[in-house]
């Protein structure tokens, strides 16, 4: 439900920065990338979250309004601002 490949692209830098720091040691300390890994895990769920609670007031504007006589264009001009 999340994506990961999405919220890694926002921060490609970042991604590569601290894989880089992580393997370019002797000792192979992997905490620090694993601390960013699970911190960009927590920003996918969140945009998750956003973009699902966006659906859902959507299909629930819908469903209270769904019997308004509309036109197919003030329609389009609704589900654009939605």
């Amino acid at each position: 439900l999340y994506s990961m490949s999405a919220a890694i692209e926002h921060v490609r830098r970042d991604y590569y920065d601290s894989l880089q720091a992580t393997t370019a040691g002797d000792d192979l300390d992997l905490t620090n990338w694993i601390k960013w890994f699970v911190d960009c895990l927590g920003r996918a769920v969140a945009n998750t979250m956003a973009t699902l609670d966006n659906v859902l007031f959507k299909a629930d504007f819908w469903q209270a309004h769904g019997g308004l006589d509309l036109n197919a264009r003030q329609s389009k001009v609704l589900n654009r601002l939605l």
